[in-house]
């Protein structure tokens, strides 16, 4: 067997749960003589070569998650995802064909490699995919009272839920995360396997068995997910009716985003008095062969999370044969025997914290080592090696592929109307042109589709109402040389034109292509395959390479709501329809001129449940030049546009309203957004904050010229006092945003 781990997370750089599973697994799988890599990202390399350590069967390997193109239009986390599909794809391709590959949920590093299996990566099209889940950031971020909406962490967190739903076998350490993220989860729930973390007990340093009595320890990382506030608050309880002994706290430090701080910072600003009479006392974080003998001295380790997973800390207190006080708060309680080997308290009860620790604080010897053999025991029973190999090996080997014919969404939308009925030729492709005098283009475009690798085609020109001689000139001379259909009417504008080609037009499928525009000559098959391989696709985007007046690529995603909603998060000019679909539910509509039409036609298609998928490749160029429509755009025809918009879906904007206020309430007006996978400029002028594991955060702006940068921080800080400069310097703002990105359409 070939198994494959991908990560972001393993020692020694790494010493938290995800590391500490990683660790275990990967020692684990190859002492039983399965052969193991392990893909890790790694900032701290110098080289962005691969580099591996070989230890037997198992192989590490290393890489710098920067220096590819990609991170130069897509923010760090999504561009490391993309970097993860590189690697495998090239190792499957070069060294071997993996038997599993095994990601975790955590910032959502499976996403593309998940994504392109799923659209047709011959190399890993039959490898299943495990999703292990750890500790998806959308959830831990809730409970942690971060910014849960602020881009790019929402968009992360959308990653991380497609994946939950998009892997072939799915395990989880504990019910209790499970219970916790069944609505991301959804129909895929039943699927999921409850499957207990790996530890070797073997490994476990012996240390003294001296207890400090009274060293009450609180084991785990300062966040406020890990209940150190709620544990301080009930202790400075205790601690009011003379309780004695002190709270000493082992665990690295982090940032309190609620109140800009850390949270050590926090503790002592709020609990002055208790801190200054040595009743909290902290005491870091400590390397592993230091913790241990630490640990061993203390009487109680606590562990008073308010949500967790499957707590390592607790199985590595446990294996040392601590008595361990933990919360009702997470999986921990599937660890822990009450009473047993170990002490559970009720997190809405204030008295069963003190109830519990005054329990074990008066345990005699006899009854503390009991418990202590017990929790020992447990682990055993639980973590060790044998008991989870051959449990994982039944999972893994009971998994039986087969093709699905639906493709996983984030949020399932039920169809609500149903299709027509079109008279069309079988996996014939429609390839419409709208023309409006641009003559100079137009067999430059026609040259290049007739290079596109898709036999069954045919090209409608819908000339709507040219009257520039030269252009008329050159649509006669096309259509004399080039295999073309010509339709013409009066002007209509651009949507006006689209319609008029799909109602003409006699193929299965459906393209519309701008005459200035080009694309890659495999796009429209790949895109064919794509949705005759899903019923509930009904049509299908790329990424986009701009040329001619500009350099640089429109990275698309997905349409989901709520984003979808606020944003068109596809270039609504190179996708494929099943034209059946499109006529039923995406026809341009004509009020919405002259802005927002196609991007209406998705968001119809989206809320009557035609959904479409984005190949994450560049297959679509985009011509920009002085003429390009959405330059001309100013604030107020996007206001206006998205006015009418809501006015259309207002039900579909209802029903995803919180997320939407919220999302805006974090990131400023959505007409000025330019990708998801970034902090959006004006927001992150007024940030102090970095981002510890997204070291490119910000790399955009050193491509910004200054003055460019000096309009967003006046727009953003409203340093105007007049109205009509206001808009006119929010007008000037927009040109730059979207001079070099046809953003709206």
């Amino acid at each position: 067997m070939e198994y494959w781990i991908l990560t972001t997370e393993y020692p020694p750089f790494h010493g938290g749960g995800i590391s500490t599973y990683n660790y275990h697994t990967a020692l684990m799988l190859s002492s039983k003589g399965v052969n193991v890599k392990v893909f890790v990202s790694d900032n701290s390399l110098s080289s962005h070569r691969l580099q591996e350590e070989k230890h037997g069967n198992l192989t590490i390997v290393r890489f710098k998650p920067a220096g590819k193109y990609y991170y130069e239009f897509l923010g760090y986390h999504a561009a490391l995802s993309y970097h993860f599909s590189e690697i495998i794809i090239q190792y499957a391709r070069e060294v071997i064909i993996p038997s599993f590959i095994e990601v975790q949920d955590y910032q959502g590093i499976g996403y593309y490699l998940l994504q392109r299996k799923k659209i047709g990566e011959e190399i890993i099209k039959n490898v299943p995919i495990i999703l292990t889940l750890h500790s998806p950031s959308y959830f831990y971020h809730d409970h942690c009272r971060d910014p849960l909406y602020k881009l790019p962490t929402f968009w992360i967190g959308e990653m991380e839920k497609w994946t939950m739903r998009a892997a072939d076998i799915f395990i989880s350490p504990s019910k209790y995360m499970l219970d916790n993220t069944s609505n991301e989860i959804g129909d895929k729930l039943h699927l999921y396997n409850v499957l207990p973390n790996p530890y070797a007990l073997d490994n476990t340093p012996k240390t003294s068995n001296e207890i400090e009595i009274g060293d009450i320890v609180f084991f785990g990382k300062l966040t406020y997910q890990k209940g150190s506030l709620d544990l301080i608050k009930t202790m400075s309880k205790l601690w009011d009716e003379g309780f004695a002994y002190p709270l000493k706290i082992i665990g690295d430090d982090h940032f309190y985003d609620l109140y800009q701080m850390s949270m050590k910072e926090y503790i002592i600003k709020k609990y002055r008095k208790y801190y200054d009479k040595g009743k909290i006392q902290f005491e870091g974080k400590l390397e592993p062969h230091k913790l241990n003998t630490r640990l061993a001295k203390a009487q109680v380790v606590i562990v008073p999370s308010i949500v967790d997973n499957f707590p390592y800390v607790v199985v590595e207190a446990m294996a040392l044969g601590k008595v361990v006080l933990v919360s009702n708060g997470g999986g921990q309680v599937e660890i822990i025997e009450d009473g047993k080997s170990g002490f559970i308290y009720n997190l809405n009860e204030l008295s069963s914290f003190s109830q519990q620790l005054k329990r074990i604080l008066s345990l005699s010897a006899e009854e503390y080592s009991l418990v202590s053999k017990r929790a020992v025991n447990r682990i055993c029973s639980l973590c060790s090696y044998d008991v989870v190999f051959e449990n994982k090996m039944n999972i893994i080997n009971n998994y039986v592929h087969f093709s699905s014919n639906e493709y996983p969404f984030t949020r399932v939308i039920q169809r609500k109307i149903p299709v027509k009925e079109l008279a069309s030729s079988h996996n014939k492709l429609s390839i419409v042109i709208p023309y409006y005098n641009t003559g100079k283009y137009l067999e430059e475009t026609i040259k290049n589709l007739l290079l596109v690798n898709y036999a069954n085609k045919e090209i409608i020109i819908v000339n709507d109402g040219s009257d520039e001689i030269e252009s008329l000139h050159v649509l006669e001379y096309v259509n004399e040389k080039y295999p073309v259909k010509i339709v013409t009417q009066d002007n209509l504008g651009l949507p006006g034109a689209r319609n008029t080609g799909a109602m003409y037009a006699s193929g299965e499928y459906l393209a519309f292509l701008d005459a200035d525009d080009m694309v890659d000559s495999n796009y429209y098959a790949k895109a064919i395959n794509i949705m005759n391989k899903y019923e509930n696709v009904s049509f299908v985007g790329c990424w986009t390479q701009y040329f001619d007046g500009a350099k640089g690529v429109w990275p698309t995603f997905t349409p989901e709501p709520p984003y979808i909603l606020l944003h068109n998060s596809v270039n609504s000019s190179s996708l494929v329809y099943k034209r059946a679909d499109f006529i039923t539910s995406g026809m341009n509509d004509m009020d919405m001129m002259p802005a927002y039409e196609d991007y209406q036609s998705v968001v119809h298609l989206v809320q009557n449940g035609f959904r479409g998928i984005i190949i994450p490749e560049l297959l679509f160029n985009y011509r920009i030049h002085p003429d390009s429509l959405s330059r001309t755009f100013n604030p107020f025809i996007h206001l206006d546009a998205y006015k009418l918009l809501t006015k259309k879906h207002n039900d579909f904007f209802k029903e995803y309203s919180t997320d939407i206020i919220n999302l805006l309430q974090a990131n400023g007006p959505s007409f000025l957004f330019d990708n998801p996978t970034y902090t959006p400029y004006y927001s992150s002028l007024n940030s102090n904050q970095k981002d510890s594991q997204n070291p490119n955060e910000g790399g955009r702006f050193s491509a910004m010229d200054e003055d460019k940068v000096e309009v967003i921080k006046l727009w953003y800080h409203q340093e105007y006092e007049v109205l009509p400069l206001w808009f006119k310097r929010l007008g000037h703002l927009i040109k730059i945003v979207t001079g070099k990105r046809k953003l709206f359409n």
